[in-house]
């Protein structure tokens, strides 16, 4: 099994989705899915594929093109938690996990998008899946060098439970999980 593979399994065991995709057809996947889910407006999060900044206005135009309000982070947190979609890039997957590794500026626009919207989209580029945790760590690491400020860890949809163990999905953020890992 590939780390692709693995990372694939191991993201729907947690209750994430994922699609392995060329990069051609990124814009028009990621569009389709929020017209899916009804989502009509997406907070974009600045470079949503790390160190590939042309990839922002295609994925703006197909958003666009599906008839979805696209927002920038620049807005108050709290109008934000209104926008139904959120799509960051990742700066690693963790194969043995289903774990996204995120980064970036302090209380940035990947921060809102990963945890307000009930929908968070990450794009990962196939290479940047590792195979364990240990090897993520020498993303963050480098990621660190390059003047990344702040990491998160996601695994899977937000979920909590209370004293009755009633599992609850989105409680503290996205109730959805999708990623895009492009090949």
């Amino acid at each position: 099994m590939t780390r692709t593979e693995r990372f694939v399994q191991e993201l729907a065991r947690v209750g994430g989705t994922a699609a392995v995709l060329a990069p051609p057809e990124v814009p028009a996947h990621v569009a389709g899915l929020l017209r899916e889910r009804g989502a009509r407006g997406v907070l974009l999060a600045p470079d949503p594929l790390p160190g590939e900044p042309a990839w922002e206005p295609a994925l703006r135009e197909a958003l666009e093109g599906e008839g979805v309000t696209v927002v920038r982070g620049a807005e108050d947190p709290a109008g934000l938690r209104e926008v139904p979609a959120g799509i960051t890039g990742a700066l690693a997957g963790v194969a043995e996990s289903g774990t996204l590794l995120l980064g970036g500026k302090p209380r940035g626009p990947w921060q809102w998008a990963s945890l307000l919207p009930p929908l968070h989209v990450a794009l990962v580029r196939e290479e940047r899946i590792c195979a364990s945790l240990d090897e993520a760590f020498c993303v963050l690491r480098e990621s660190l060098q390059e003047g990344v400020e702040e990491f998160v860890w996601i695994t899977g949809p937000s979920r909590t439970a209370d004293i009755a163990i009633t599992l609850l999905l989105g409680m503290h953020g996205p109730k959805e999980l999708h990623v895009v890992v492009v090949s």
